[in-house]
């Protein structure tokens, strides 16, 4: 009989172990996921991390962000402007202060636009932050996009939001006509 008890004993903490690491599982899996948005009049989609709060998702701005890190994305409607000219006004728009760092460019070409990248380090508002700055050219179209990250450093692992940085640039992109 003893021996019947430990059995059942044993099943019921086996079931008890196996429905907490599903249970955890799945919630490690919500708060790692990404949330997939789209700008039908614009044609455009792109993804960001679910723990992100959307400030702005109208027209004119896409607005999004955690305690650290910002995303946002504006329409810009312009056939004549380059990719360049779009993210060095982001740039100053953002008052980024770069005090003696030095900023990467570079011409890039992102799932169906031509785009210019100006990323770095500087201070906005006396906080140090990283940024990413797009100028998105759609080439079939007048309408182009400014895009920028954020991210606050030295307050979490740096490495963690770069690659939370490239992975939302990389999902930017021109939807299926």
């Amino acid at each position: 009989m003893k021996h019947l008890k430990f059995k059942a004993s044993l099943l019921i903490t086996m079931l008890l172990m196996f429905t907490f690491i599903l249970l955890a599982g799945s919630s490690q899996a919500n708060s790692g996921g990404w949330d997939k948005y789209t700008w039908r009049q614009y044609k455009i989609k792109f993804e960001i991390p679910s723990e992100f709060e959307v400030k702005e998702n109208s027209a004119n701005q896409f607005a999004a962000s955690d305690d650290i890190m910002t995303f946002e994305i504006y329409p810009w409607k312009d056939a004549n402007v380059e990719a360049r000219d779009v993210a060095i006004q982001a740039v100053k728009d953002l008052n980024i202060e770069f005090k003696g760092s030095e900023a990467i460019v570079k011409d890039i070409k992102l799932n169906g636009f031509n785009g210019y990248r100006i990323e770095g380090n500087g201070t906005q508002k006396n906080k140090a932050l990283h940024f990413t700055v797009l100028g998105l050219i759609d080439p079939k179209s007048s309408t182009n996009f400014a895009a920028y990250i954020l991210y606050w450093t030295g307050t979490r692992d740096d490495n963690d939001y770069s690659a939370i940085s490239n992975d939302i640039i990389e999902s930017i992109s021109k939807m299926q006509r």
